[in-house]
């Protein structure tokens, strides 16, 4: 009887541990899915961008462009990209491009666009003004200098852009190669002279200050700034290109449009840089260029 005994009481105990445990495997799928789900929650604020850039000297000496990309998953602030492209053939371009990309990021990484990034956008792009003319003034001697700039935030779903000089930043969507900035150069004025018939049009395209700056962070003067006060809201699969002149004054816009409409993002910055290699300019200018991929947000 003793023996029956314990083995009922046994039977009871196992019993006892299998509910135990079952209990505790039921907390530990509960704590599971509420991590997972927390998981979720904080995955759904993330922006679906991914970066590709190029960066290829050319046939120059020396490296005047620069670029520079913020923390992709840093939701408060967005994300920013940045291309300036040094002048060519003017004293310490590649230095000031440098001042200019390192301001606008690190401006950027200090504190919170507001509530209208685009005159977070316009405020830093006159404070790297101000830096690029004290280094003009006081290291230079007021030489000549300066870069181009053209940077783009995606914030909330939507694009905000500024841009000084010629390189330029376009949206490709739906297999279109849109050019959203203008390009500060002597060519629209010419284009115009020509209009109203002060010159003829083979003048303005045959003029050899067509492609003359006409305005860069670091002149001597008022800035002609671009940028939009309204943001354009990103779709799924939207591609934002920034360029300097060394990609879109070697390639036609076929050419560059197919390069960028690759699948992949990295594949299609790899397209960009063999395909102006491919064009073998003898005297190839420096080339950069930022591509970023927009899925939307919370992937």
């Amino acid at each position: 009887m003793d023996y029956i005994r314990n083995l009922a009481e046994l039977e009871y105990f196992w019993i006892g541990v299998g509910v135990l445990g079952a209990a505790l495997l039921i907390i530990v799928l509960i704590v599971a899915i509420l991590i997972v789900k927390k998981r979720a929650k904080r995955m759904k604020n993330v922006y679906g961008i991914t970066v590709a850039n190029i960066q290829v000297i050319g046939s120059r000496d020396y490296q005047q462009d620069s670029f520079g990309v913020t923390n992709v998953s840093d939701t408060a602030k967005g994300v920013l990209a940045v291309v300036a492209d040094g002048m060519g053939g003017t004293v310490s371009g590649g230095e000031i491009s440098k001042i200019v990309t390192s301001h606008m990021l690190q401006a950027f990484q200090a504190s919170a666009p507001g509530p209208d990034p685009s005159v977070f956008l316009l405020r830093m792009t006159n404070e790297a003004q101000s830096l690029a003319r004290s280094f003009i003034v006081e290291q230079l001697g007021n030489e000549v200098s300066g870069s181009t700039l053209v940077a783009a935030a995606v914030l909330n779903g939507g694009l905000y852009f500024v841009s000084v000089g010629d390189s330029r930043v376009c949206l490709l969507r739906n297999g279109a190669l849109i050019q959203l900035n203008r390009e500060h150069t002597c060519a629209s004025q010419l284009d115009e002279r020509a209009a109203r018939g002060e010159i003829s049009f083979e003048e303005a395209r045959n003029d050899p200050q067509r492609n003359a700056l006409t305005s860069y962070i670091g002149v001597d003067g008022p800035l002609q700034i671009d940028n939009n006060q309204q943001p354009i809201n990103l779709i799924k699969n939207d591609r934002i290109l920034l360029m300097s002149d060394g990609v879109f004054g070697t390639l036609d816009e076929g050419t560059l449009t197919k390069a960028a409409m690759m699948e992949n993002v990295f594949e299609a910055g790899a397209a960009i840089e063999y395909a102006v290699k491919a064009v073998g300019k003898p005297h190839q200018d420096n080339y950069t260029a930022i591509l970023l991929n927009y899925q939307e947000e919370g992937l």
